[in-house]
């Protein structure tokens, strides 16, 4: 009778946690390896672990040229496509297993072949919205989205129009294309982009917008956002000069130009309430560049000095320069991140 009772047990046990790895991989999550290996062991899943390994690795590598341009991997569907093996969404569905995979699978299958509609057989809503980013060839196809519909519940800032607009933007290099993004600051993220990898001519940058936008984009202008990618492009710290916005100047000369150029700035405050000059600004830009704490000197004021120091040990990791934070309480926040991070 016990015995019967503890394989009753063990029987509900395996029971629920089968139930709990279906609705894990309903979830999208990835099977573990070793029951990968043990389905890949089976020669009648031969073609559908191929689909794995073609559908599951970074689209990022797969599907675009330069992913260097970008530094977040929420933007890695954005760039140009690459030529790939076109997979068939019905194969996808051999993947049932996993909605991870399958996903995987059909947004691969979608970008593939330009075709939305595999996108409708995506249920988790996020990857449906990137496959339909990613599968989107003309303006129009954006513009078929609902103006306010985000990425996902409860997303409070990605409208997939825009991440779509943006997108058409950055593959085919269209300046025009960005503007258009409702969110200004990823509007001026995208102009920068662009310039700052294919270039373009100054009259372009000055056929933008010269509209203020304080608190909603770093860039705050579009025309400003163009002639900071074309500094970069041209690697010509006179070019930073056309920018008007002080920060994002100084932060230019910075990018571009060596430590001698920001003892050069005049000594004006980045913006209206801060802290900091323009030439702290412009060192701040050196040491994420270069990472030389003896930067930090040539900075103007008390507080640029202090958080070019603590700039420079978050980004190393290395604490003693900590000592040299003439505010008290910042050099004990210096020191306590660096122990975080040991």
């Amino acid at each position: 009778m016990k015995r019967l009772f503890l394989i009753g047990i063990l029987f509900v046990f395996i029971t629920i946690l089968s139930a709990c790895q279906s609705v894990y991989n309903q979830l999208g999550y990835t099977p573990s390896e070793a029951y990968l290996s043990n389905f890949c062991s089976k020669a009648e899943n031969k073609n559908a672990c191929e689909l794995i390994e073609k559908s599951s690795y970074n689209l990022c590598d797969t599907y675009t040229e330069n992913c260097e341009t970008v530094n977040n991997d929420t933007w890695s569907y954005l760039l140009p496509s690459k030529e790939t093996t076109t997979i068939d969404p019905i194969e996808c569905e051999k993947l049932s297993f996993s909605s991870y995979y399958k996903e995987r699978c059909l947004t691969a299958s979608a970008f593939d072949s330009k075709n939305k509609e595999t996108c409708n057989l995506i249920s988790y809503e996020r990857n449906k919205w990137v496959c339909v980013i990613g599968s989107a060839t003309s303006e129009n196809d954006c513009n078929d989205i609902p103006k306010n519909k985000k990425m996902s519940t409860g997303d409070h800032f990605s409208f997939v129009k825009d991440e779509c607009l943006l997108s058409l933007a950055l593959r085919d290099k269209d300046i025009k294309l960005c503007t258009k993004d409702s969110n200004k600051n990823e509007a001026g993220w995208c102009i920068s982009t662009i310039v700052s990898n294919y270039g373009v001519d100054k009259t372009v940058c000055d056929s933008l917008s010269t509209t203020s936008t304080p608190g909603k984009s770093y860039y705050t202008t579009e025309y400003d956002a163009c002639y900071y990618g074309l500094a970069q492009f041209n690697k010509d710290v006179s070019t930073c000069s056309s920018i008007k916005t002080n920060y994002l100047k100084a932060e230019c000369i910075g990018k571009v130009g060596t430590i001698n150029d920001c003892d050069n700035i005049p000594d004006n405050i980045m913006e209206e309430g801060s802290y900091y000059s323009m030439s702290d600004g412009c060192v701040f830009a050196q040491i994420n560049k270069i990472q030389d704490v003896n930067f930090c000197s040539h900075t103007t004021t008390n507080e640029g000095h202090d958080f070019c120091v603590d700039l420079y040990v978050r980004i190393t990791g290395d604490k003693q320069p900590c000592e040299l934070i003439k505010n008290a309480q910042l050099k004990t926040t210096c020191k306590r991140q660096a122990t975080l991070n040991d």
